[in-house]
C-alpha cells in the first residue's frame, strides 16, 4: 500500500483508526443525535508532539524526510530524502522484516509499525502479522517491538495488526487486529497500550478496526475514531482516561458499500481527510493508487459532511 507520508521535526501526523464512545450521561457533551444516531461534535486534530528520528541527524539528512511504504521498489520500508526526495536511506537489515502497511511516530523519534501481508502469503508471513515493529530512534535499527500471541493468521484470513494511533498525550498506543474476522463473523480487537511498559491497559473484543485515529471534541471530551473494516462507516467512541466506553456512534457514511476508510488525516478543525479501499478480509493488492479513492469531512452548519475528491 502505498504511503508516502512526510516526518517533520515538530509535527507528525499519525494515521490509524479509532473509535468513539459515549455514555449516556456524556451525550450533551459529545452532540450525538439520538434520534437518528449521528455524532455531530465538531472535532479537531490532538496536538503532536512526534518528533524526528535521532538517527537522521547522524547521517547528516535535511529535512523534510517521506516514508515509504508503497511496496513497490523497496520491500518494507524506505525513507526518502533530498530536494525531490530522490536519495534512499535503505539499510539491508531493513529488506527482512517483511511488508509494512501503516506506522506511527513517537515523541523520542522512534518510527512504530504496523505489517501487511502482500500479495504472496510465505509461512512466515502470519508470524508477521502478529508483530508491532519499531525503527529505534538512536541506532536506526528495525526489530519487533512486541508480539501478540492471541493474533492467529491464517490462509483464509491473512491479517494480524492492520491499524495503530499515537497518543502523544499519555504516551500510549492504540492498535487494532483482524485475524479471527471474516465475512460473517466480527472477531476482531482494539489494544491500548503502554508504550513505555508495553503493558496492555485495555483489550476491547468484537471491533473490526481498519482505521485508527484521535480526536478532541470543542469541550475537550477525547475520542478514538475508528475505520469499520465491515461496514462503510467511520464510527466514534468517547474515552474516559485509559478506557475506551460504548456504543459507538457514526460520524459519516461512504457512498459505496463496498468501501472501507484505510486512513484517517485530522487536518485542522472542522476537517477530516479520508482514504478509502476495497476491503473483504482476503488478500489482494492494496497498493494500487486508482483502487484508493480520497474524501474530505468537513463540519458544516452543524454536521459532518462528505465531500469526494477528484480523482488524480
Amino acid at each position: 500500500m502505498k504511503r508516502y507520508l512526510p516526518i517533520v521535526v515538530a509535527v507528525c501526523v499519525v494515521f490509524g483508526l479509532g473509535y468513539v464512545v459515549v455514555t449516556k450521561k456524556e451525550h450533551a457533551t459529545i452532540n450525538v443525535d439520538q434520534k437518528k444516531h449521528r455524532f455531530t461534535a465538531l472535532l479537531s486534530p490532538l496536538k503532536h508532539c512526534a518528533k524526528r528520528p535521532n538517527f537522521l541527524a547522524a547521517l547528516h539528512v535535511p529535512s523534510p524526510v517521506m516514508i515509504d511504504l508503497s511496496q513497490k521498489r523497496y520491500k518494507g520500508i524506505a525513507l526518502l530524502c533530498g530536494s525531490d526526495f530522490n536519495k534512499v536511506i535503505y539499510p539491508p537489515a531493513w529488506r527482512k522484516e517483511g511488508h509494512f502497511g501503516t506506522y506511527a511516530l513517537d515523541k523520542k523519534g522512534n518510527i512504530l509499525l504496523v505489517p501487511m501481508p502482500y500479495i504472496s502469503i510465505k509461512q512466515d508471513t502470519f508470524d508477521q502479522q502478529k508483530r508491532l515493529y519499531v525503527i529505534n530512534t538512536d541506532s536506526g535499527q528495525l526489530v519487533p517491538w512486541k508480539t501478540f500471541n492471541d493474533i492467529q493468521p491464517s490462509a483464509n484470513n491473512p491479517y494480524g495488526l492492520v491499524a495503530i494511533a499515537y497518543d502523544c498525550e499519555d504516551d500510549t498506543l492504540w492498535v487494532s487486529a483482524l485475524d479471527k474476522s471474516d465475512y460473517y463473523h466480527e472477531a476482531g480487537r482494539i489494544y491500548h497500550i503502554d508504550r513505555k511498559t508495553k503493558r496492555i491497559l485495555q483489550q476491547i473484543e468484537h471491533i473490526d478496526a481498519l482505521s485508527l485515529a484521535l480526536a478532541r471534541t470543542k469541550s475537550g471530551k477525547k475520542l478514538l475514531l475508528v475505520g469499520s473494516a465491515r461496514r462503510n462507516v467511520l464510527l466514534a467512541y468517547t474515552l474516559e482516561g485509559t478506557k475506551i466506553h460504548s456504543p459507538a456512534y457514526t460520524v459519516t457514511t461512504l457512498p459505496s458499500a463496498r468501501e472501507r476508510i484505510r486512513k484517517i488525516k485530522l487536518r485542522k478543525e472542522g476537517e477530516i481527510l479520508l482514504e478509502t479501499i476495497d476491503f473483504s478480509y482476503t488478500l489482494i493488492s492494496q497498493s494500487e493508487q486508482q483502487d484508493r479513492i480520497l474524501y474530505h469531512l468537513l463540519f458544516r452548519h452543524g454536521e459532518w459532511v462528505l465531500q469526494k475528491q477528484p480523482s488524480l
